[in-house]
């Protein structure tokens, strides 16, 4: 990820396989931009997905049918119906015929004159726009790309683009490929991406990651997150709504000789349809030039990756620190960001970034008052602004499940949910390590030390980032002891541990509780800071002993005595002073 959730209500991904239910659904033209077509018919933004307009309410309303109710409807107010708007004045089409008319069409979501009074004042209550005056006045800017600096004579440009695929029949697909930068001679930034989009119908965002010099190089294959464990530099992003990234002109990223030269392009396939005929060869192309700027950039990640949102519910917030004390190790001196973006998933609906110094808020970073996952709001700040060490860069995320029957876990599935900031920066050399801060859920990490140690085949971070610490932990007080040796040890050879030993010989899985398996729980918990430790045991659970079997058994062994040792806690708890 970077990314869906089959909504129901107001908010719904705008897949064009819809277009084919409503006459002429692959025809509907731009109300403002000449020989330019509305894929999302439906949808406030022209790509579909997201908050739906007056005509996509009403679609759905209908059953995402074309009804003859819809048919007649006048979803935009403005005197035609939307059968006539379409090419089906008479309201007799059928999926799969021509309709009656396949010229003169218009937008039925779009009240016409745009520039009429009434139309501009039309009142919208959902989405972004407050009326359709500035719905119209956001769609109908120009789509060119806006950077400078790509048209300089000596910019050249390499495409990470995914050889010819087959998109699996799943809602939810990682597409990775590996590259090997074109020149490895020579030194050059990167200063911009734009994309290259193939099959629009499933495409819904592209990363491309910088990765260590010893990764083979990979032709197109399911990945995660992650193209690779030795692939962790987010280098530019591309979702729905944006046309191109734009560096900053006082930074690029490096690469070649003294830089990344190996590549990861990543795409998030989304396909709830289930369509099995499907292929796609999108990808981005890199603008780099030889004529080296200033700073060398990156981007860092901040947010958080364990919460729950319960169902049914208008209102969750999820909060994360990248608290000062984790800041001191991070950064090696001042940086300075120049763009940030915000994201979550379709539950979500506010989220903020904020810098705080000394505990006084010095600015907000980002603020989505409104947040649109099909129409990301990227900052630019043409005066970067100066992140210290010892500062504290605070997320806040808002999600509404209002109309979801299940609870949302953090992941990166479309049913899941996300909470993370990006932040765009340099100098690259500023940042000590991995270019991450981030929570499960109270506890801190900025580097992946139990992970990076102890699970095969996975060695020190990437080399572009030559000073990491092995100091996972920067806020240590959230771990409650169970810190970077005292947890590895529940990755690396668990079995032999005494712990273990002691446990499962005392314990039978699931129960009963008897007095030796009591005995020998209470007995470890009182030796083992881990198993106190909230989040953090909870963390080594999730990552850990869950993926083995000897783990599987330890903890089915200390569910025995799970009630009675809750009870005797809490008991303990209610009679402790305050």
């Amino acid at each position: 990820d970077l990314v869906l959730l089959l909504a129901l209500g107001a908010v719904a991904n705008g897949y064009r396989m819809f277009a084919d239910r409503i006459p002429n659904g692959q025809q509907v033209p731009h109300p403002c931009k000449p020989n330019v077509l509305w894929h999302g018919v439906g949808h406030f933004n022209v790509d579909g997905g997201g908050f739906r307009n007056p005509f996509g309410q009403d679609f759905d309303d209908a059953g995402k049918q074309w009804t003859e109710s819809l048919c007649r409807k006048d979803s935009d107010g403005d005197g035609r119906t939307n059968g006539e708007e379409l090419g089906d004045p008479n309201c007799v089409w059928k999926v799969g015929q021509m309709p009656t008319a396949t010229t003169g069409l218009s937008h039925p979501g779009v009240c016409d004159p745009m520039d009429s009074l009434q139309c501009q004042q039309k009142p919208f209550h959902v989405g972004l726009f407050r009326n359709q005056e500035e719905w119209m006045a956001a769609a109908c800017k120009s789509s060119e790309f806006n950077c400078s600096g790509i048209h300089d004579s000596d910019v050249t440009t390499m495409t990470a683009r995914l050889d010819e695929t087959q998109v699996p029949a799943k809602e939810t697909t990682y597409i990775c490929q590996i590259f090997e930068f074109e020149d490895l001679e020579n030194d050059y930034h990167m200063i911009a991406s734009t994309p290259v989009i193939n099959n629009s119908y499933i495409l819904h965002h592209m990363v491309i990651f910088g990765c260590e010099d010893d990764v083979p190089t990979k032709s197109a294959y399911e990945c995660d997150m992650l193209p690779d464990l030795k692939c962790k530099i987010i280098l530019t992003v591309w979702t729905l709504g944006l046309n191109g990234d734009c560096f900053h002109p006082s930074a690029g990223v490096r690469l070649g000789k003294h830089g990344l030269k190996k590549l990861a392009v990543q795409l998030h396939w989304n396909n709830p349809g289930l369509v099995a005929d499907y292929v796609d060869s999108s990808g981005l192309v890199m603008h780099y030039t030889p004529t080296l700027r200033p700073n060398d950039a990156s981007m860092f990640l901040v947010g958080n990756e364990h919460f729950i949102i319960p169902p049914r519910t208008d209102k969750t917030v999820v909060t994360t620190k990248c608290v000062g004390s984790c800041t001191r190790q991070k950064l090696g001196e001042t940086i300075h960001i120049y763009s940030a973006l915000n994201h979550m998933h379709y539950l979500g609906r506010k989220m903020r970034m904020e810098q705080y110094r000394n505990g006084s808020l010095v600015r907000t970073i980002t603020d989505d008052l409104i947040y649109d996952y099909d129409s990301p709001k990227l900052y630019f700040f043409p005066d970067p602004i100066p992140v210290e060490p010892g500062d504290e860069i605070r997320t806040t995320c808002e999600y509404s499940s209002t109309y979801k029957a299940v609870s949302t876990y953090w992941g990166e599935s479309t049913s899941d949910e996300m909470c993370y900031g990006f932040m765009a920066f340099y100098p690259a050399q500023g940042m000590l390590g991995e270019p991450f801060c981030t929570t499960y859920a109270t506890i801190s990490f900025i580097h992946s030390w139990v992970i990076q140690h102890f699970v095969p085949g996975v060695t020190n971070a990437v080399s572009a980032y030559p000073h990491s610490s092995d100091r996972a932990c920067c806020d240590p007080g959230t771990y409650h002891g169970c810190i970077n040796e005292e947890e590895a040890k529940y990755y690396q050879r668990f079995q032999e541990l005494d712990v273990y030993h002691n446990i499962t010989a005392a314990c039978r899985p699931f129960g009963p509780c008897t007095t030796e398996c009591m005995e020998a729980i209470l007995t470890a918990r009182a030796v083992e800071p881990c198993l106190t430790s909230g989040d953090a045991w909870q963390r080594i659970v999730e990552w850990g002993l869950t993926r083995s079997s000897e783990g599987r058994d330890f903890l089915a062994s200390m569910e025995s005595c799970e009630i009675e040792i809750h009870d005797m806690v809490s008991a303990k708890d209610s009679i402790s002073p305050h």
